[in-house]
């Protein structure tokens, strides 16, 4: 990992923040249009589905997607808050750039709050989505300060890799959809760095027995969140149902299933 330091995260010219109204204004999606690449939606390939399906398919995957992120960036924030104090008084820069991701991670917990009811108004119904997000933040912040941010870092970089991959050059999506991926990036992807960066500091004050307490709690967040993706696949298969309107035989709702597992996996 080439070295970074605190002041590199934080804002400058070159970077200007954003607000939530800046990002959705007035816009709308586009229901002609995918709102989900398909290796993210699972969409291509599933044989049961019409291509008209398809786009619908990752309608209701964009609703999930927000979703899970909205969901993971909850635990961010008040992680960040606590390291943040952490450093108040021995390290300003380290202080202000570990408060200013706290302050843009609550701001990205609105964002996707808002992403969700403009879905939900677009297709005429209510998605069914992870319910209880207070209770799995609060399991995930009973865990080792070392393991939240190892989960934290693992987070952003995959945030941070769905759109340089899958996102950034696909010109078939609807441009609401890409200016909204576009302005989280650039600033989940600073945010990936100094996680980084914290993630070392804190498991340098470590001992070796502390260590692995934060790896075995790791392990069960990972084990966890693979548990929480069962969960919203399956919603995400009535979810589909609800909104093509035609019933689907079980092998059919199973093969969905499979490729909307795979996809968010």
């Amino acid at each position: 990992m080439s070295r970074v330091s605190y002041a590199e995260c934080l804002p400058n010219a070159d970077r200007t923040s954003w607000r939530i109204s800046d990002v959705l204004g007035d816009h709308h999606f586009d229901v002609t249009r995918r709102w989900m690449p398909a290796p993210l939606s699972g969409a291509d390939g599933i044989t049961c589905l019409t291509r008209a399906e398809e786009v619908k398919l990752s309608h209701v995957e964009l609703g999930a997607y927000a979703h899970l992120l909205g969901c993971l960036e909850e635990f961010i924030a008040p992680t960040m808050m606590r390291l943040s104090r952490d450093v108040e008084l021995d390290d300003r820069a380290a202080f202000e750039a570990v408060s200013n991701i706290a302050t843009e991670d609550i701001k990205h917990i609105g964002l996707f709050r808002e992403v969700r009811a403009r879905v939900n108004a677009a297709l005429g119904f209510p998605l069914a989505l992870l319910p209880e997000v207070g209770r799995v933040t609060s399991v995930v912040l009973g865990k080792h300060i070392g393991a939240v941010l190892l989960l934290t870092a693992s987070i952003e970089s995959l945030s941070e890799q769905h759109y340089l991959t899958c996102f950034q050059d696909d010109a078939s999506l609807d441009p609401l959809t890409r200016h909204i991926f576009k302005a989280y990036w650039l600033e989940a992807s600073q945010h990936a760095r100094l996680e980084r960066l914290e993630s070392l500091r804190v498991f340098q004050g470590m001992v070796a027995a502390e260590k692995d307490d934060a790896i075995d709690d790791f392990i069960e967040l990972v084990l966890g969140m693979e548990g929480l993706l069962h969960v919203q696949a399956r919603f995400d298969v009535e979810n589909l149902l609800r909104y093509i309107r035609r019933p689907l035989a079980k092998p059919e709702q199973a093969e969905i299933l499979a490729a909307v597992l795979a996809a968010k996996r």
